[in-house]
């Protein structure tokens, strides 16, 4: 899950940071939170919600809706 989490969020990059020369485990704070919400069966919208939250609250990132929602697809895809 771990694997398919960070892929989704690489193809996603609801940040906006990919080619900035970020390191390949920048986002694994959110990709392991996930994956423990989704695995305490958290929906997807839920945890799409958290990753969004803890993006604004630690990066002052603004996540777009459309970003969510990409979020909340790659989530449910994973976890089926």
């Amino acid at each position: 899950m771990i694997v398919a989490l960070r892929e989704a969020f690489w193809d996603i990059d609801p940040v906006g940071i990919s080619g900035d020369g970020f390191p390949d485990d920048e986002y694994d704070r959110e990709v392991h939170g996930s994956a423990s919400r989704l695995l305490k069966g958290e929906n997807p919208d839920e945890v799409a919600a958290w990753v969004v939250q803890s993006f604004t609250r630690a990066w002052g990132a603004d996540i777009s809706r459309a970003k969510q929602e990409q979020l909340v697809s790659a989530f449910s895809r994973i976890t089926r």
